[in-house]
């Protein structure tokens, strides 16, 4: 005799003698067994799993959302928290209440707004007054994004929901500057804080930069205006640096007349120095004109001439005239040379220097 199984219905033989002595038959007692397992494995495997968030079959992937996540991060945290706690160091297979405690968690990071960084949406302003509608709850200490409509003027403020107006501050205290943009921010409780602002700023204004450049200040980036254009070399004196411009403008003689003394008179015969010091701080070239005359008659003479660090250079005038004669040389000088008129007389007892002038162009020296 043989009998099935209860529930596969395979095939097994009886424990008598009848059995013990029959032919063994492999098809019966083994084959069509392993078959009818085959075929029961399959049914399993075919069955669909219950349908989560209307997603079904026998491998699904789940979303933040479909387990309750506001985002993809609070889902991914939910995630690592159920496979430390209810799945172990080794993971395994899920089951229904695994994925209960899941949406629970989930949804508990969710409400807890502290963990998360809220965008409320644009505002709408009159003036420096701003105003956003949002469904978010923002609570002290929290930070949020925020989108503003348009820019601020001197002191915003910010009501959520028609609510009470607090000011929107830098990180120093000022009232911060806004620009029609997305901006992240901090209640505090007494204000909003606006982050990821700069730091200080110094006491440069428009007029201490160049026109070509920007600054940022308190109210914001502003252009320069300071005009440099006409910041060259040849603007500059020799040996003088401005900006990194090595300045090339030494002296050039001309009629401009920088330095003029009066009256001066000699009676030795020895040359004498009879007039200011005239020294140089720039190379270049310089004019100096004097006139001479000796006061008394014909055939008294009286000489003249200009000395260079105290040495003769200049060209050695005779004045036998009771006229005033006008003598006028140009010099090359360096930085550091100094010019004086020597007078002296021949056989007159006086002679006598008016008017000297020293003329270049109009750049500063020094007369002593």
């Amino acid at each position: 005799m043989s009998k099935a199984t209860a529930n596969l219905g395979l095939f097994k033989y009886e424990n008598t003698d009848a059995d013990n002595i029959s032919t063994f038959n492999i098809d019966i007692a083994l084959n069509e067994n392993w078959d009818k397992i085959d075929v029961k494995t399959k049914e399993i495997d075919d069955k669909v799993v219950t349908t989560i968030n209307g997603k079904t079959g026998n491998e699904i992937t789940l979303s933040a959302s479909d387990v309750g996540a506001g985002t993809i991060a609070q889902g991914k945290k939910a995630d690592t928290a159920l496979q430390d706690v209810q799945l172990g160091a080794n993971g395994g297979v899920a089951k229904q209440d695994d994925l209960i405690t899941l949406q629970n968690l989930v949804t508990s990071e969710s409400a807890n707004n502290s963990k998360q960084v809220p965008h409320l949406g644009t505002t709408t302003n009159s003036s420096d007054a701003y105003n956003i509608t949002t469904t978010e709850t923002i609570l002290t200490n929290q930070k949020f994004t925020i989108t503003f409509n348009a820019n601020s003027i001197t002191t915003p403020t910010l009501k959520i929901n028609n609510g009470i107006a607090y000011a929107i501050k830098k990180a120093n205290g000022n009232s911060a500057k806004l620009y029609a943009s997305t901006y992240t921010l901090f209640w505090n409780g007494t204000s909003f804080i606006q982050l990821g602002e700069g730091g200080d700023y110094g006491t440069a204004i428009a007029t201490d930069v160049r026109n070509t450049k920007t600054v940022g200040t308190e109210n914001g980036v502003v252009s320069g205006t300071l005009d440099l254009s006409n910041l060259l070399s040849d603007n500059i004196r020799s040996g003088v640096i401005i900006g990194g411009i090595v300045g090339t403008v030494g002296l050039v003689a001309s009629d401009n007349v920088i330095f003029t003394e009066g009256v001066t008179q000699a009676s030795t015969k020895i040359p004498t120095r009879h007039s200011a010091r005239f020294s140089t701080n720039l190379s270049g070239s310089i004019r100096i004109k004097y006139n001479v005359q000796s006061p008394n008659a014909v055939n008294y003479t009286g000489f003249s001439q200009v000395y260079k660090n105290e040495s003769p250079i200049g060209t050695l005038h005779q004045t036998p005239s009771t006229n005033f004669t006008t003598f006028t040389q140009d010099f090359i000088c360096n930085i550091g040379d100094y010019f004086e008129v020597y007078l002296w007389v021949g056989t007159d007892t006086q002679v006598n220097s008016e008017y000297l002038k020293i003329c270049f162009n109009d750049i500063y020296t020094n007369v002593i």
